[in-house]
Formats: C-alpha cells, structure tokens, sequence
C-alpha cells in the first residue's frame, strides 16, 4: 500500500512539472523554443545564449548559435508555428524535464551535417526559472564519408 501512494505521488509531482512546463506565458517548453526560433531568425546570440541559465563546466563553451543560425533557413524551426518535439525523460537523475526537438534533417555541405537534434533541459523546477534552460546539446549526425574528406582538404593531410 505504501509504494501504490508513492508512485501515487511521484505521478502527480511529474504531471503537475509537466502541466506547467508546457505554459508559453512565464516560460516552458513552449515559450523557450518560441524564443530560440525568434533569436535565431534575428541573428540575435546574445538572447540565445541568454536562454540558457546557468553555463556549466560540462557544457560547451560554444553553443552552435553560428551554425544554427546559418542552417536556420531550412531548419525545421523556420516554416513552423508550433516547434513539435519529444519528451525524452520527465525527471532525469538530476530532476530535469529533458525534450528533444528536431532542428534540421538535409544536407549541409560546407560541415557534412545531415541531422541536428537539439536536448533541451528544463529545471528542476526549484532551482530554475521555467523560461531558461539549464542545459543545451546539439545531437549531430554527420556524413562520415564526406565529413573525413572535408578535415583531409581544410588540413592538407595526403592518404
């Protein structure tokens, strides 16, 4: 009977993080990628890089903005009204709301890249405003083929 209240109570808390995380107004998921596409439409790095609340140093120095932004015109951000992503885990060992949004399916030419999917973490929710992450990733997918080519002409190796 005890562990039917604690899952209980562990539903209601991740239901309860889940209904307010996905608010547009004072933040979530929502409103924080409504904002990723408004800045990088507006080659603004500044308010990209604001998003993110506190900058670890586990996390890259380099946010992509530059890349992002470059393939921003046939991301999967710019014709859409609503970004569409996934939950990846409601509440990750560190208490994190982690969503997974699919930026950019094609082929760059100038990295190889053929797929950027971007994490985004969410609190937890005492320690985080809802309209910040806490933290970023860029998942990347590249041409390894092409990818290999590209390293072997910008360093002038010989095969």
């Amino acid at each position: 009977m005890e562990n039917f209240i604690q899952n209980g109570l562990y539903s209601l808390i991740i239901i309860s993080f889940l209904t307010c995380c996905n608010k547009v107004e004072g933040g979530g998921v929502d409103y924080v990628t409504y904002q990723m596409k408004e800045y990088l439409s507006r080659n603004d790095s500044v308010e990209f890089d604001n998003l993110i609340m506190h900058k670890s140093s586990f996390m890259p120095e380099d946010n992509e903005f530059g890349l992002l932004h470059r393939l921003y015109g046939s991301s999967l951000f710019h014709d859409s009204e609503n970004i569409p992503y996934v939950i990846v885990d409601t509440l990750n060992e560190m208490g994190q709301l982690v969503i997974k949004v699919n930026y950019f399916e094609g082929y760059d030419s100038i990295t190889a890249i053929k797929k950027i999917d971007l994490l985004l973490y969410f609190g937890p929710k005492g320690y985080f405003p809802l309209d910040k992450l806490s933290k970023f990733e860029t998942l990347k997918v590249y041409d390894s083929i092409r990818r290999r080519e590209i390293f072997f002409e910008k360093y002038k190796f010989n095969e």
